[in-house]
């Protein structure tokens, strides 16, 4: 039997809105909120599920994005058949997910092909459904315009650590040293170090992860990509009055969007799991020396204990 990576491909998607291009931060009423899950539900051709805060459909597979998305899979003789799809949508953020299994005998130059041909279907029903859409007031708050949709992949491949590591025969001439690259040491719950790798470029971010990936380790890449990557295209591209329309270069981060995502990773999510490293190996150093102190006093509390036995006796 063929062996088989999980790989879950993520689409991070931010909105925004005309009056952000004057200052003005948009908060959307509950109303409005309904006006932006109508749209995608009409473009989907499904009703949403509620998940927490969350509205999350899932995709058909007669819709047109999941057909475009198949076909990318199979002109990489990648198998559609048991894909899953789903769309989420809260406030400012919307968020694509597909699961699928990647043969192992494919490299890491094919991954990164297959994420950017399955970008462009995921833009391409974002901004059918959303962009230019107008949110009209509710009497709570104003009306407003959905003026542009910034979009950047997340990859995550689980036991793919491995896949990292085989391609190591130069350490010079390596994906590892063609874009920003580093590693996740992961010790929670686990006593066995883990360690996950990141390589970030500006089509995307791949996480080849040493098996499972942590809940916070997940969240903290997801709300960082959030922070340092979309949030801060957004407002650089208002800051330098650049108009939102539909213009797919305004979609491309540039370097220095890559540093600062890079440096927000490296210091919030490595620098938490090496202070959990030291918080771990304190509590093994300190159990240690509980236990020589015990193991210290036994010779000494045994005959004592036997005075009190004989005495109680007697």
């Amino acid at each position: 039997m063929e062996q088989m990576y999980d790989v879950e491909f993520y689409v991070l998607g931010l909105l925004r809105f005309d009056k952000e291009n004057v200052g003005k931060s948009v908060i959307l009423s509950k109303g409005q909120l309904n006006q932006i899950q109508k749209y995608l539900g009409e473009k989907i051709g499904r009703t949403s599920e509620e998940r927490d805060l969350w509205q999350v459909w899932s995709l058909p597979g007669e819709s047109e994005c999941i057909k475009k998305i198949k076909g990318i899979l199979s002109k990489h003789k990648v198998s559609s058949n048991d894909i899953q799809c789903e769309l989420g949508y809260y406030h400012h953020r919307v968020i694509f997910k597909l699961h699928l299994r990647l043969p192992k005998d494919r490299s890491l130059a094919v991954l990164r092909e297959i994420r950017d041909n399955l970008h462009c279907p995921v833009r391409e029903l974002l901004n059918e459904a959303l962009l230019n859409k107008k949110i009209e007031s509710d009497g709570e708050k104003p009306e407003c315009l959905i003026s542009y949709i910034y979009t950047y992949p997340l990859t995550i491949v689980y036991n793919g650590a491995k896949l990292v590591k085989e391609t190591r025969g130069d350490r010079t001439f390596c994906p590892c040293t063609t874009t920003f690259f580093f590693e996740i040491p992961e010790v929670k719950y686990h006593i066995l170090l883990r360690s996950h790798f990141v390589r970030i470029s500006i089509p995307g971010t791949i996480v080849y992860a040493d098996k499972k990936l942590d809940n916070s380790i997940f969240w903290e890449l997801i709300n960082g990509i959030y922070y340092a990557a979309l949030y801060s295209k957004k407002l650089q591209d208002i800051e330098n009055l650049k108009s939102a329309q539909k213009d797919e270069t305004l979609n491309e981060l540039n370097e220095r969007i890559l540093r600062e995502l890079s440096s927000y990773l490296i210091e919030g999510i490595v620098a938490l799991e090496k202070q959990e490293i030291g918080n771990r190996l304190a509590w093994i150093a300190l159990i240690v020396s509980v236990m020589s102190i015990l193991l210290s006093t036994i010779p000494n509390i045994i005959p004592f204990i036997f005075k009190i036995i004989e005495l109680i006796i007697n």
